[in-house]
């Protein structure tokens, strides 16, 4: 388990990284990584010293966001009635999107673990406001995606 919360955790680094750089999450979804997201993952795993070991899983995890952001989106957009996304904080929207991509995509992991880990890596890099938020959302977004 704490293997996957460190892969959660490396990949909300680097998908915030991408938010709050000047680089344009369309521009990897349209034109297929014009700047390499496999090199930029290598690079902030070495510049920040992180396990190399949890790289694949990392680039898998972060890729399966960027790819399916549109559609992760919209689920977000339409379970956060009084936020919209673009106010959201970039930490935040990105915990979201990555327990939305794992309800989503990946139905072999529980709903209460994906929830669960989403609050702990939130109370580790948000405040505890977004605690609360992050959970509640989520909660949402889980009956509507897991229980159709």
């Amino acid at each position: 388990m704490l293997k996957q919360r460190k892969i959660r955790e490396c990949s909300l680094q680097i998908l915030y990284k991408i938010e709050i750089s000047n680089i344009k999450i369309q521009y990897f979804i349209r034109h297929k990584n014009p700047y390499n997201i496999n090199e930029l993952i290598k690079n902030i795993f070495v510049n920040f010293k992180l396990p190399i070991n949890i790289i694949p899983q990392t680039t898998y995890l972060i890729n399966g966001v960027l790819n399916n952001i549109t559609t992760i989106d919209h689920i977000i957009k339409t379970n956060s009635v009084k936020w919209k996304i673009n106010r959201l904080f970039p930490i935040d929207k990105n915990i979201i999107r990555i327990s939305c991509y794992e309800l989503l995509f990946l139905q072999n992991l529980s709903i209460n673990i994906i929830i669960n880990e989403a609050i702990e890596i939130a109370k580790k890099f948000s405040n505890h406001k977004s605690v609360n938020f992050i959970n509640g959302i989520l909660d949402s977004i889980s009956d509507k995606i897991r229980n159709k």
